[in-house]
């Protein structure tokens, strides 16, 4: 990995630590920025949610409202966000697996068969 200006040890060992543990190679850098940018923006919708709450504190007559809140705001995140995220990282693992598995993975292949074969 290339010395970059703004790396500090602690992430280019964070980087390291992913190329070892995940094979990956070009893609620890790109799937270390997914991970930053995901937890920036769970914490921004946290902050959403509490600010939403603080809004409906104290009042027992807003207790649904406060519940419903949640749910909107974690079903927003998963559908609206996180799903983004998580084909981003499929992605780069399945960079991963073209290279360590270049004819392919999860089929029983044999040297010749046509994919239409059965």
């Amino acid at each position: 990995m290339e010395r970059a200006d703004w790396m500090n040890d602690q992430v280019r060992n964070e980087i390291e630590t992913l190329r070892r543990t995940h094979g990956f190679e070009e893609e620890a850098l790109a799937f270390w920025y997914l991970q930053q940018a995901a937890k920036h923006m769970h914490a921004l919708r946290r902050e959403d949610i509490t600010q939403e709450m603080d809004r409906h504190e104290g009042r027992l007559d807003q207790l649904a409202l406060q519940h419903a809140i949640v749910v909107e705001h974690v079903s927003k995140w998963h559908s609206g966000i996180r799903q983004h995220f998580t084909a981003l990282q499929d992605a780069l693992g399945a960079r991963v697996l073209r290279r360590a598995f270049p004819e392919g993975w999860g089929l029983l292949r044999r040297e010749g068969m046509d994919i239409d074969e059965e």
